[in-house]
């Protein structure tokens, strides 16, 4: 299985050993860069708000740029109280499409 990440042998997949050790480290790596980058976001919008407005720039962290957004609101359209209210309405507007295959990570 040398520099492969799949194999299959007797017709099952077999993932490779450091493939899997790679993505555990991953999987906690990215957990600790959400947890960080939720602190870091709370602390950054409190930051921009204090700031007036024409002063809210992009800031550059080398790795990565910020941008502050706003609050807003925003009109979104509920299509399962239409589904609950008028079914027929709802139906003939109701568009089907093809949805391809894929592989979930669980």
């Amino acid at each position: 299985m040398e520099n492969q990440l799949i194999v299959f042998e007797n017709n099952k997949p077999i993932i490779s050993n450091e493939f899997k050790e790679n993505y555990k480290k991953f999987i906690n790596l990215k957990a600790q860069i959400e947890e960080a980058q939720g602190i870091i976001k709370k602390e950054l919008i409190n930051y921009y708000e204090s700031l007036p407005e024409d002063e809210r720039k992009q800031l550059d962290f080398d790795t990565f740029k910020v941008s502050y957004v706003k609050a807003s609101t925003r009109k979104t359209f509920d299509s399962k109280r239409l589904q609950d209210e008028d079914i027929e309405t709802y139906n003939k507007y109701l568009k089907e499409s093809q949805v391809s295959a894929t592989i979930k990570y669980v």
